[in-house]
């Protein structure tokens, strides 16, 4: 297996119109969007790639094809950043989407393994750069790409820990 670390930074936005699609009938305004991703091997340096969603993910595809990925190891909790790559994630408090919504999705997402070592600390005490990620990003971009960078490694280490 050929294991790597991924780490997502994203937005909340505004879909451009509602999306129903649950049994209660209750539309989805608004998704979570990728704008950055941090990605490593166990022993390589940490890539980082930004910008437009679709181009993040195709990057980021692109980049796995590359190193014959077949298992991603993140953190998070509900399965966050895999159900986002999947285009499946809507809301914490809503179910999983069964298919992914009318939206960009890394197409290559189900053909992976993932692995969620769940929430590195308790997500209710995010620290105020990951909780604010996206705004702070449009006037401090190297903070964030400096804070995915750091998450990444630290996904890694956390891992090597769980390993040994």
């Amino acid at each position: 297996m050929t294991y790597a670390f991924l780490d997502f930074e994203t937005r909340k936005v505004d879909l451009p119109e509602p999306f129903v699609y649950d049994a209660d009938r209750r539309p989805v305004t608004k998704r979570w969007q990728v704008f950055m991703a941090g990605i490593c091997l166990s022993n390589s340096l940490i890539t980082l790639f930004e910008g437009d969603e679709q181009t993040v993910f195709a990057k980021l595809g692109d980049w796995l094809d590359g190193y014959q990925v077949d298992t991603i190891v993140y953190e998070a909790t509900r399965y966050f950043d895999e159900m986002i790559a999947k285009g499946r994630f809507i809301n914490a408090r809503r179910e999983f989407l069964p298919t992914p919504g009318p939206w960009p999705y890394a197409s290559w997402a189900n053909h992976l393994t993932w692995i969620n070592l769940g929430p590195r600390n308790d997500p209710k005490q995010a620290d105020h750069v990951a909780r604010n990620a996206a705004k702070l990003y449009e006037s401090q971009p190297q903070l964030i790409r400096d804070h995915c960078y750091s998450d990444v490694v630290g996904l890694r280490e956390r891992w090597r820990r769980g390993q040994s």
